[in-house]
């Protein structure tokens, strides 16, 4: 069968089983639906050029202040799911039953809603600092938060904690699933966390490598001052930049079709 697009993996998730019995796999839901909703956005953000003439966030002010905001807000959502994800996984494959009985659905939900409301919070101030600047267009007009943005929200919010947080849960949930067999675990079971762990472990994977270089690019573009008369600088770190911020673009798209081509492989031979 021909690969469609992220909607079918959310169907195909959802009309599984033993994936509604999953908090793991309720967590990949939320991320799917959050990378949905970045993909759409970006896909009018590029809309918009066919179709105007012009730049609309140059032009209208609502359009400016919503647009990006509501873009991060997807992003944020997706990135936490991944890390919730990875924590899960480890909670429900630990040997130890004080922490197994901390996987539970209704957690997952609780979380999944006080994270989105946490990061409509933190995206108010966005909406609210985003305006129509003379010669950079749609940008934060606030020295302040636009310091906040560019050295705690892109090299932080955006990737060393989700990279670290969510590499750490996987290997100790991967860690766990390799001493399931140790345990008095039915097969059926211990197959399931093993399948849905090297989902999320896959997973993870993908994230460190898509968001690894847009990290380090910021690191570096914070910490080295340009010389602006040295031109061939210049076109590299800007060579470099696009790069890193097409990658970190990717990690929403590419791993759609990962998550996708993922799930075929561990779950569909073993439902049917």
């Amino acid at each position: 069968r021909r690969d469609k697009d992220p909607i079918t993996s959310t169907t195909q998730l959802t009309a599984d089983r033993l994936c509604e019995q999953s908090v793991s796999a309720f967590y990949l839901i939320v991320e799917l639906i959050s990378d949905c909703g970045v993909l759409v956005i970006g896909s009018l953000s590029r809309l918009r050029l066919v179709l105007f003439p012009f730049d609309p966030t140059r032009i209208f002010l609502i359009w400016c202040k919503l647009e990006s905001p509501i873009r991060q807000l997807f992003g944020l959502i997706s990135l936490t799911s991944v890390i919730f994800a990875a924590i899960d996984q480890y909670l429900s494959t630990n040997y130890r039953d004080y922490l197994k009985q901390l996987s539970t659905l209704k957690l997952a939900q609780r979380l999944t809603c006080i994270s989105i409301i946490v990061w409509v919070l933190h995206n108010i101030p966005f909406m609210i600092f985003y305006d129509i600047l003379p010669y950079f267009g749609c940008d934060i007009y606030d020295d302040a938060f636009r310091k906040y943005y560019l050295f705690f929200y892109l090299p932080f919010l955006n990737g060393i904690l989700p990279i670290g947080s969510a590499s750490f849960f996987s290997l100790l949930a991967y860690r766990n699933v390799r001493h399931l067999v140790r345990l008095q675990i039915p097969i059926v079971r211990r197959h399931f966390d093993r399948q849905l762990t090297a989902m999320v472990l896959t997973r993870v994977v993908f994230l460190d490598a898509c968001l690894l270089l847009f990290v380090m690019q910021r690191i570096y573009r914070l910490s080295v001052t340009t010389n602006l008369n040295d031109t061939l600088q210049i076109v590299i770190e800007q060579f470099i930049a696009t790069f890193a911020l097409s990658l970190s673009n990717c990690n929403f798209a590419v791993r759609n079709f990962l998550f996708r081509k993922t799930y075929s492989i561990f779950f569909l031979n073993y439902v049917s």
